[in-house]
């Protein structure tokens, strides 16, 4: 699809191309029309001057003869041809190249003032001029008076070739003039869409430039930038909401998870063990998913959570793995961890920890009973030095129609993942925290093979 810059240039570009080409049409038509009038003019001049002479050589009792004719000169108009035909038609002085083109003869008497046409001779045009001559009040002569072209022709053909040459020219510097212009104009355009794709969900705090020009680019500039504010304090709002009610939330279900405690240690019935127990597990389940929209609406309203400082890779991720060690043992799941050499990191240790665990925890809860995770650590040189982070699985996989939206808050994959237990925050959480360190989070996952996350970060 064009854009509209483009769609302008071409827009331009045909337009003036069309007035140039209609401006060259009336222009040549104009020329062709005045070098024939020229021609036109001549002939009738040298037509009147030959029919002077034979005025002059006639009197009342004789007419001239072929030699009188022949001594008319024909100056003034090179390359002329005439030709004199009697009342009768009979051919009194002809030019021999004339001759040979057949014209048809009218009687003078009902030949026209003068009659101008075209004919074609020796691969020559030639314009033609018949005309009676009139002595002592009759007309008793016609006469043919024929001019090349050749001259009209040649000025024609130069301003065809002068057109050829300049419209395409000025056609390319219109090009060049509406590309231009069209980037001057569309420049401030550009500029805020380069700033809006910098906006998010998360990232509200950015303002398009506005053009100083008061014009329609300002006038969409401040209604986009109103827009944005309204947005940002909606989800500023939407914010503190999760955080005062996840705050809110944590203080009644401690209090519930004490009195639920306290209560199955003075039951002695199973069954009521059993249903106290499930409570708890679901509580606990409430507590953790309050704690982590606590911590998204956080991270979400301000950087200031994170602290940044140096941190070893190749001694957090071991830390993580051994967090996790203890559930993957319960499920006959093997975590083998390869580092290849020791990787310091400006950030911060508590957040980075929390988005590999969760990436841990996800690996270990969707692998197969008896499975294998597989994590590393290595060092990126190309394009940009970074420190890049794997873990794979061998569980059974993520769908297409999933694969897009894992990372949104509360989404929860397809039943073929396994497990139903996870509030669907974790990787929301893990893909925060990478982005505040300024590093990103890909996924790659087929059915029935695994699943594998990698984790990109910045080496300062």
């Amino acid at each position: 699809m064009l854009t509209i810059k483009a769609k302008i240039i071409i827009a331009y570009t045909l337009v003036f191309g069309m007035l140039l080409c209609v401006f060259a049409y009336l222009i040549y038509e104009s020329s062709r029309r005045a070098e024939i009038a020229k021609i036109d003019t001549r002939l009738e001049s040298h037509a009147d001057k030959i029919k002077t002479e034979i005025e002059e050589q006639s009197d009342e009792d004789r007419f001239p003869t072929a030699g009188e004719f022949g001594n008319i000169v024909t100056d003034g108009l090179p390359g002329v041809l005439f030709e004199v035909r009697d009342s009768a038609g009979e051919t009194i002085l002809e030019d021999s190249l004339l001759s040979t083109k057949l014209i048809t003869f009218v009687t003078p008497t009902l030949m026209p003032r003068k009659k101008l046409s075209r004919i074609n001779m020796n691969s020559e045009r030639y314009r033609v001029l018949a005309t009676p001559v009139e002595v002592d009040d009759r007309y008793l002569y016609s006469l043919l008076v024929a001019a090349p072209m050749t001259e009209a022709a040649r000025n024609l053909a130069h301003l065809r070739l002068l057109f050829l040459i300049s419209i395409p020219s000025a056609l390319v510097l219109a090009s060049i003039a509406a590309y231009i212009i069209t980037r001057s104009a569309f420049r401030p355009i550009a500029t805020m869409v380069a700033t809006a794709r910098q906006i998010s969900a998360s990232n509200l705090d950015q303002r398009l430039l506005v053009p100083p020009a008061n014009d329609e680019i300002r006038q969409l500039a401040e209604t986009l930038n109103s827009m944005i504010e309204r947005i940002d304090s909606a989800f500023n709002a939407q914010r503190q909401f999760i955080a005062d009610a996840s705050h809110e939330l944590r203080t009644p279900l401690t209090i519930i998870c004490s009195e639920l405690e306290f209560a199955k240690r003075r039951v002695a019935d199973g069954e009521t063990i059993e249903s106290l127990q499930n409570s708890l597990s679901e509580i606990d389940r409430l507590a953790r998913m309050a704690e982590s929209l606590l911590l998204l609406a956080r991270l979400d309203s301000s950087t200031s959570l994170i602290t940044f400082s140096p941190v070893r890779l190749d001694e957090l991720l071991p830390e993580c793995v051994q967090l996790v060690n203890k559930i993957a043992e319960q499920k006959g799941i093997q975590i083998k961890v390869h580092v290849d050499e020791a990787v310091e990191i400006q950030g911060d240790s508590e957040r980075l920890k929390s988005a590999l665990l969760n990436l841990l925890d996800n690996a270990v809860k969707y692998s197969q009973t008896g499975g294998e995770v597989r994590v590393s650590l290595s060092i990126l040189t190309s394009p940009d030095r970074e420190a890049q982070i794997t873990v794979a699985d061998n569980g059974h996989g993520i769908s297409p129609d999933d694969l897009p939206h894992i990372f949104e808050r509360f989404y929860r994959a397809s039943s073929n993942r396994g497990e139903s237990s996870g509030s669907g925050l974790g990787l929301a959480i893990a893909q925060r925290v990478i982005s505040l360190h300024s590093g990103d989070i890909q996924v790659a996952s087929e059915l029935s093979e695994g699943t594998v996350f990698t984790v990109n970060l910045p080496i300062s």
